[in-house]
């Protein structure tokens, strides 16, 4: 609207002939059409942008269960490992993975299995805001979960983490596939240490860990032992 008042007054003010109304209406037809390639530029830019931020949504996030996925996991793990070496900022990772899912699948189907899956995805990821330091939660694939947390976590103090999880776990229920369904997961952690190499080696503990933990009879949690 201003650009175009500002175009109509200097044409007023340049013009040394008599116009007509004629004149003045093609101006302003043209000007009518300007605005309108505008809008619809405006338009079409906007709409190209949420598509960008659509796509790049779905490249980080696990489209199941909406939390982080294994490729933003492994990516975030790059990026402590960094700034582990650059600053020394601590950080650990919790492995976790369902017990037994297979047979939730086998009884109930994988569109239930799915449900529980979602469930769990979602009081994983209110668990880890609830944290008192930085953590995300993600998705690692089919069962297994993880948390990424901000913190130089003794083994005491891990395993508090782990075992609260567990009992949060126990409480939940799911009216949509069997009300009396109740759900454990095995938990492996570790944290990062000076003599580790790469991002892998703390997930790769962890893992060992988790392992160790289902060997054990499930329903368990191996944190790293203090040094």
């Amino acid at each position: 609207t201003v650009f175009a008042a500002v175009i109509l007054i200097m044409q007023s003010q340049m013009s040394t002939t008599q116009t007509d109304v004629w004149f003045w209406v093609r101006q302003l037809l043209a000007l009518g059409v300007m605005s309108v390639l505008c809008l619809e530029f405006e338009q079409v830019m906007r709409m190209t942008q949420h598509r960008t931020n659509h796509m790049a949504t779905l490249t980080t996030i696990d489209e199941l269960t909406g939390v982080r996925n294994f490729g933003t996991f492994n990516k975030e793990l790059d990026e402590r490992f960094a700034a582990y070496k650059k600053t020394g900022t601590p950080y650990s990772v919790f492995e976790g993975d369902l017990d037994h899912f297979k047979h939730i699948n086998d009884t109930y189907g994988h569109p239930s299995g799915n449900i529980v899956l979602q469930r769990l995805a979602l009081e994983l990821e209110e668990f880890a805001k609830g944290l008192p330091f930085e953590a995300s939660a993600y998705r690692l694939g089919g069962e297994e979960f993880a948390i990424i947390a901000q913190a130089d976590l003794t083994y005491d103090q891990a395993m508090a983490i782990g075992e609260r999880f567990q009992t949060l776990l126990n409480l939940v229920r799911f009216p949509e596939v069997d009300p009396n369904l109740i759900i454990t997961c095995s938990i492996g952690q570790a944290r990062v240490e000076s003599g580790h190499y790469s991002a892998n080696d703390v997930y790769k503990h962890a893992d060992r860990n988790l392992y160790d933990a289902k060997q054990a009879g499930r329903d368990r949690v191996k944190a790293q032992a203090d040094d």
